[in-house]
């Protein structure tokens, strides 16, 4: 019974100097029900099965691993009696060079090594261009329903609400998350009702209240975050350096 009524925008724009990520979604209803819960479970445990029955048996693979066959032997063997051979050559190898690199220095004119000590070319590198990097992530209200359709039998089809959450605005704004990290994070009038059977009405679970997150990363003092909290009755500022 599950139902998600939502529309998402997205953009992105990249560039050497600047990579910008932009996400709004507006009016998330979300719809959840018992009947939903035992959906997820049965596809969690055919997805389980599904990957024990692609996995080779533990056995299988320990007795592949423990026993190399002839072939590999006789394949090892081969290769080191190619490598000792091949050691062979290129120590003969190395004794020429060095042979016709002694001959060839000695016959170096003064002019020519001067000259060759004097060559100091440096190419030059191209400064790096720091890429500036944002991201925005928006929601405008988020709407979460649980409901309650475990019944069975006569009138099964009954539903009754158990809870609902409620957010006004989700937004988060990120910049330079590859190197110094900044940003902040905002919930407004967050919120909860859970529906008493006894009344028959919605009551409160949660009284609303928001809060605002903010990160600061500095090269002299690290990464800073500051939180506030703000409901009807209370407000909280909280401070702590993590690094």
């Amino acid at each position: 019974m599950s139902n998600i009524s939502s529309l998402l925008v997205c953009s992105y724009d990249a560039s050497p100097e600047r990579q910008s990520i932009s996400m709004t979604m507006d009016s998330a209803n979300i719809l959840f029900s018992y009947q939903d819960f035992k959906l997820v479970m049965a596809l969690k445990e055919l997805w389980l099965g599904a990957l024990a029955a692609a996995s080779p048996p533990a056995a299988a693979t320990a007795q592949l691993e423990d026993a190399p066959s002839e072939a590999s032997t006789t394949a090892a063997s081969n290769a080191s009696g190619a490598a000792s051979a091949s050691a062979s050559a290129f120590a003969d190898s190395v004794v020429s060079a060095t042979a016709s690199s002694s001959s060839s220095s000695s016959s170096m004119t003064d002019t020519e090594a001067s000259s060759i000590g004097d060559l100091s070319v440096v190419a030059d590198k191209p400064a790096a261009v720091k890429q500036q990097q944002h991201l925005d992530f928006i929601i405008i209200g988020i709407e979460l329903r649980l409901l309650n359709d475990c019944y069975e039998g006569e009138g099964s089809d009954f539903s009754s609400p158990i809870a609902t959450f409620k957010l006004s605005e989700l937004k988060a704004l990120v910049d330079d998350w590859s190197d110094l990290l900044n940003g902040n994070l905002k919930l407004s009038n967050v919120e909860a009702t859970y529906f008493n059977g006894d009344l028959n009405a919605e009551e409160p679970l949660i009284e609303p209240w928001s809060m605002w997150i903010e990160i600061v990363t500095t090269s002299d003092t690290g990464m800073q975050v500051c939180s506030h909290y703000l409901n009807s009755s209370f407000k909280h500022k909280s401070h702590m350096d993590l690094y």
